[in-house]
């Protein structure tokens, strides 16, 4: 781990995708709005919203966590992190194939989170939570 790093988990609250483009049954490009809350033992407390614009090159309307897309867009985080209260906008980017793979960068914060204004990291999807990993710079 590394030493300026902060972690928080959380669950999905809400998952709203339209479709834009229909390339084909198995192709499409999509947008997605998605809400995410933190979980008890977290570092990080709040919500997280993001907004994606996806491009899947694999997808089945029967098994839609079979899917496999790229995606990318932003996300902005509004809590507390070890008590410090504010916002957090991040730029992401990444890969879901039966599983997310992001990484992000923040543009922006404000509040006691100014320090993160620089920050970069991933997120790790597993048993149905994401894991934000933040690396202060």
């Amino acid at each position: 781990m590394a030493e300026n790093r902060v972690e928080g988990t959380f669950k999905m609250a809400g998952w709203e995708e339209k479709d834009i483009t229909v390339l084909s049954p198995s192709t499409k490009i999509t947008t997605v709005v998605a809400s995410f809350e933190s979980v008890p033992e977290s570092k990080m407390v709040g919500k997280v919203v993001s907004v994606w614009s996806m491009n899947y090159s694999s997808f089945d309307p029967n098994d839609r966590h079979g899917a496999i897309a790229t995606y990318e867009g932003y996300s902005s985080f509004q809590g507390s992190i070890d008590g410090k209260e504010g916002t957090l906008v991040m730029k992401d980017a990444g890969v879901y194939n039966k599983g997310a793979d992001m990484k992000f960068s923040s543009v922006s914060a404000n509040g006691e989170l100014e320090s993160f204004k620089a920050a970069s990291g991933k997120t790790e999807w597993a048993a149905g939570q994401y894991k934000y990993l933040i690396d202060q710079q």
